[in-house]
């Protein structure tokens, strides 16, 4: 993969889909956007929180290529699993658990690593 334009913050001027965690970007918010070629051009859109958690849980030091929607989700749903684990195991081990969809262990990990 060849970075045409490293990535920028942007101003969002229509809504866009993060290529990460697949969800909304929002007219109006700022999101990180770079410009790649692999066979074609494209472009990765990204919420600056997705971003953020991208480099802190060091993603990219484990995808030579550059970090998928695939490895993004299976990373961040691997992160919830242990630190639930590891922090609450007594709730997520209770029957009563339910284990929130991706977007809810997202927002879990975020947290807990301080990205807003």
């Amino acid at each position: 993969m060849e970075t045409i334009q490293s990535p920028t913050e942007t101003k969002a001027i229509k809504d866009h889909k993060c290529d990460f965690c697949l969800g909304k970007i929002e007219k109006g918010t700022k999101y990180i956007k770079s410009v790649h070629k692999y066979d074609d051009i494209y472009s990765w859109k990204t919420h600056k929180q997705c971003s953020e958690i991208v480099s802190k849980l060091k993603m990219y030091d484990l995808c030579d290529e550059g970090v998928t929607t695939d490895n993004f989700i299976e990373t961040i749903k691997e992160e919830y699993s242990d630190l639930m684990s590891n922090n609450q195991n007594e709730i997520y081990e209770s029957k009563d658990f339910v284990l929130p969809n991706f977007q809810g262990q997202l927002q879990f990990v975020l947290s807990h690593y301080g990205v807003s």
